[in-house]
C-alpha cells in the first residue's frame, strides 16, 4: 500500500516484535489475543459462520501434543463441490473434504516434528451473514527454543444451508515461509516457488491463477453500521484501484473515520499509533517507478458491526513486461462511536519481490523496516 510517509515514519520508529506489540494491547475479546471486539452474534447465520471458523481454529489451537487435528475440514461444514483457493498452492481446486482433512493432518504432523508445539493463536474474526474472515498466528518453537511465527488470513463464503462454498487461505510474505522452510527442512526458494526469493533479479512469484468468480455477497450489509464500515473499506479500494487512471493516489479515508487513539498493526512494523489519512498533496504511487500499472484489483470485503476486513490482489508489470502480484489483507476494528480504533494489514509472498525490485533491496533489508524507510527517504 502507498502509505503517508510522515505517518509511517512516526509509527515505525517504535517498532516492536509481533508478540510484544500484541502484549501491549488490552484484551477485549475472548476468542484470541488481538485487540478486537468480537461480540456474540445475535443472528443465526452470523453465529453459524463464526462457529465454522472457530472450529477450524480450535482444531489447530487445541491439538494435543503428539495428537491429531480434530474438527478441521469437517465434512458437515462444507458443500459438495466447494472451491479452495490458496496462492501458495497454485490457485483454485475443488478437493474432497476428507482428502483436505487428511492432508491438513499430515502437514501438521510433519511440521510438529521440527516445531513440537506448533499451533495457531490470536484468533480474530469478522463474521457476517454470508461467511466469515479471520486471522491467526501460526507459531512454534525449535528444539533450541527459538520462536518461529507467521500470519495467515482465511475467508469463507457460505450458502443458505450454512455450508462452506469457498475457502481462501493467504500466507504472509516473511515469517510464514521462513517457518515452513525450517519445518520442512527445505530452502526458502522451494517454499515460495521463486528462484532467489527476495533477492536480485527479483523474479516474479508464480501467478496465483485466480479465476475471479467468488460468490457475490449481499447487495446490502446487514446493518447501517456494517454499511458504513464497508464504505470505509471501499474508499481504500477505490483510491488504489483507480489510481493508475487518475495518475495519482487520492485520499483513501479522512480524519473523521478514525479514533483519536487509533493504532496500526502489521507483522512487518509491529503495533504503533497512527492513521492513514488524506495526503497534503495528491502524489503518484512510488511503486510506479518500476511498475507503471501497479494497482489493486479483485476486492472482496466482510463488513460487520465491529469493523471490516478485505482482501485484494496487488499487481502490475515491471518495465521488462514481467507480471508481479501478491495478495494483501486489510482489516479494521471500530470503537463504540464507529471510528477506526485498530487498523491492520498483511501482505503475501510477492511483496518481497515487488518492493525489492522497486528499491533494489534484498529480502532482509526489506523486512528491516528501518532500512526500508531509509531507502524511501532517499527516494524523496
Amino acid at each position: 500500500m502507498n502509505r503517508d510517509f510522515d505517518a509511517v515514519r512516526r509509527f515505525i520508529l517504535s517498532r516492536r516484535s509481533v508478540v510484544q506489540g500484541l502484549a501491549s494491547i488490552p484484551l477485549v475479546a475472548t476468542l484470541g489475543g488481538c485487540a478486537a471486539t468480537v461480540r456474540a452474534p445475535s443472528q443465526d447465520p452470523i453465529a453459524r459462520n463464526l462457529a465454522i471458523a472457530k472450529k477450524l481454529y480450535d482444531g489447530y489451537h487445541l491439538a494435543p501434543q503428539g495428537g491429531e487435528l480434530r474438527g478441521v475440514f469437517d465434512p458437515a461444514d462444507f458443500a459438495e463441490g466447494w472451491t479452495y483457493f490458496c496462492p501458495a498452492e497454485g490457485g483454485e481446486s475443488t478437493p474432497a473434504t476428507s482428502a483436505m482433512a487428511a492432508r491438513a493432518n499430515a502437514d501438521f504432523q510433519r511440521i510438529r516434528k521440527r516445531l513440537p508445539d506448533y499451533k495457531m493463536d490470536d484468533f480474530s474474526a469478522w463474521p457476517t451473514d454470508f461467511g466469515c474472515a479471520w486471522l491467526w498466528r501460526a507459531n512454534g518453537h525449535t528444539s533450541e527454543g527459538t520462536l518461529m511465527e507467521g500470519w495467515q488470513a482465511l475467508f469463507i463464503w457460505t450458502n443458505a444451508a450454512g455450508k462452506v462454498t469457498r475457502l481462501e487461505i493467504f500466507d504472509d510474505w516473511h515469517g510464514f515461509p521462513q517457518m515452513m522452510a525450517y519445518a520442512w527442512d527445505v530452502s526458502l526458494d522451494e517454499v515460495t516457488k521463486t528462484k532467489d526469493y527476495g533477492n536480485s533479479p527479483w523474479t516474479p512469484t508464480p501467478s496465483s491463477n485466480y479465476k475471479g468468480a467468488p460468490p457475490a455477497p449481499p447487495a446490502r450489509p446487514a446493518s447501517a453500521r456494517a454499511a458504513n464500515n464497508l464504505r470505509i473499506a471501499r474508499g481504500f479500494y477505490d483510491a488504489f484501484h483507480e489510481s493508475v487512471k487518475l495518475g495519482y493516489v487520492p485520499a483513501p479515508t479522512n480524519v473523521d473515520d478514525w479514533a483519536a487513539d487509533s493504532i496500526i498493526f502489521s507483522a512487518w512494523s509491529g503495533t504503533n499509533k497512527g492513521k492513514f489519512l488524506a495526503y497534503n498533496n495528491p502524489r503518484p504511487n512510488y511503486m510506479w517507478d518500476t511498475m507503471p500499472d501497479y494497482k489493486m484489483d479483485h476486492f472482496a470485503a466482510w463488513p460487520n458491526d465491529d469493523g471490516c476486513i478485505w482482501r485484494w490482489l496487488v499487481n502490475g508489470h515491471d518495465k521488462d513486461g514481467r507480471y508481479h502480484e501478491f495478495w494483501e489483507q486489510v482489516g479494521f476494528r471500530t470503537n463504540a462511536e464507529g471510528k477506526i480504533a485498530r487498523f491492520e494489514f498483511y501482505d503475501g509472498i510477492g511483496m518481497a519481490q515487488t518492493l525489492g525490485l522497486n528499491f533494489k533491496l534484498p529480502l532482509e533489508d526489506v523486512w528491516d523496516i528501518r532500512k526500508f524507510m531509509a531507502a524511501m527517504a532517499k527516494r524523496g
